[in-house]
């Protein structure tokens, strides 16, 4: 075991950082870019797990391979600084007070143990804004929708241009957010104002179908007529005060 225990002394003088990775030039050890990758990967989707499984293989081959104080102490410091930057780069304030408590370790071990606290802290934070982020998405589309589906060239492409998505993630998207494919949702709501004009007003069926979305006529009066057992008159007639 390069580093005896993974243990080394408080009482050693600080070393700066910068001081840290001069000293390291001359050494070849180095911790794999696959683990630093799945470390930032794990941090930007949130995933603790990933994370934390990254951060344990890193601090496993420090263990393994470090050959001096100097060099352990520059690794886990370029694991924190990996962390921070990660952190800020996603806007996520990262607790002064748990870094000051990762920066005070005495042992791998230790050192390990609080940046577990510190990862879970930020992927917490960043679920969280995620989760507001994605619930604003959904109303912000919920609404647009509600607000336009009277224009008859609203559609799936077109809305998915309006919050720069694909429209394949758009109708998965939106399918499990609301349980309703997006045309079953559209047709809902331009049935649901028909059905209320035609009762409401007065005004001719055709001029009702045109003013809500549908240009084809004939095509309407079929799907009206499936999905209520009744044509637009008949319904007019039947639920009319």
């Amino acid at each position: 075991m390069a580093v005896e225990q993974g243990f080394f002394t408080v009482e050693r003088k600080v070393i700066m950082f910068e001081d840290l990775r001069q000293q390291k030039q001359n050494n070849d050890q180095e911790i794999p870019t696959i683990d630093h990758a799945l470390f930032i990967q794990g941090l930007k989707q949130a995933n603790s797990k990933l994370t934390l499984q990254a951060l344990h293989n890193m601090t496993q081959q420090i263990q393994e391979s470090a050959e001096a104080y100097h060099i352990v102490q520059y690794l886990c410091f370029d694991i924190l600084n990996l962390l921070v930057r990660t952190a800020k780069n996603a806007n996520v304030d990262v607790s002064q007070e748990l870094l000051k408590q990762v920066c005070e370790f005495t042992s791998l071990p230790s050192f390990e143990d609080a940046m577990v606290i510190v990862v879970t802290n930020i992927c917490d934070q960043m679920d969280d804004a995620r989760q507001k982020e994605e619930s604003q998405m959904r109303t912000n589309i919920l609404d647009y929708i509600n607000n336009n589906f009277t224009n008859s060239q609203l559609s799936l492409v077109s809305i998915a241009d309006e919050f720069s998505l694909t429209p394949n993630f758009l109708s998965r998207y939106f399918k499990q957010e609301t349980g309703y494919a997006y045309q079953q949702y559209l047709t809902m709501l331009r049935m649901d104002r028909i059905k209320e004009m035609l009762v409401t007003t007065k005004l001719p069926i055709k001029e009702i179908i045109l003013s809500t979305g549908y240009a084809d006529i004939a095509n309407f009066m079929r799907k009206f007529k499936s999905l209520e057992g009744l044509t637009p008159g008949q319904y007019r007639e039947q639920y009319s005060a």
